[in-house]
């Protein structure tokens, strides 16, 4: 049954429902994130902080694309945008808690949250697009392709056979 779930998941439900999987993915890893740095980090909990953190990350990630697709091509670019939209977050809170006089956290915490929160977040985005890329390919059968005295041309083709699925390349 839950086999079946993650493929109707993968396939068939609507990027709706993968929107709100991962906003819920995010809103657990930057709480989980928060409270782990004020634990070890010995500094008092402020939920001000906390609320602030969760109100503006969300519709800032809503906004600059981050929800578009969970099966997005990862690459550095995508770790830099990450980490530089929580950086943005972070610099946003910073201000607003210096207008409205919102006790704000030491920069020790600032700095752990911007890299613990960017680490997970990239790892749980590599981890789904890596689990849904599995579930997908499972059911295809594959085609056996031999490539021989193609030389340059060859290499391109293989490089292009290995991001298909549908086609196992035999030397």
């Amino acid at each position: 049954m839950l086999k079946r779930l993650i493929f109707y998941l993968v396939n068939k439900s609507p990027n709706s429902v993968r929107r709100i999987i991962l906003i819920f993915s995010d809103i657990s890893l930057i709480s989980f994130v928060y409270f782990l740095g004020t634990e070890l980090l010995k500094q008092s909990f402020n939920i001000n902080y906390y609320f602030l953190l969760l109100t503006i990350s969300v519709p800032l990630f809503l906004i600059t694309g981050q929800y578009k697709a969970i099966t997005r091509y990862i690459d550095n670019n995508f770790l830099y945008l990450i980490s530089l939209r929580i950086l943005s977050v972070l610099v946003l809170i910073e201000i607003i808690s210096k207008i409205y006089d919102i006790k704000s956290v030491k920069i020790a915490l600032l700095i752990f949250i911007w890299v613990f929160i960017s680490i997970s977040l990239a790892f749980v985005r590599a981890l789904f697009k890596n689990l849904f890329s599995f579930i997908k390919n499972s059911k295809i059968q594959q085609t056996k392709i031999a490539i021989y005295g193609a030389g340059e041309a060859g290499n391109q083709l293989l490089a292009s056979l290995k991001l298909d699925k549908r086609y196992k390349t035999i030397y």
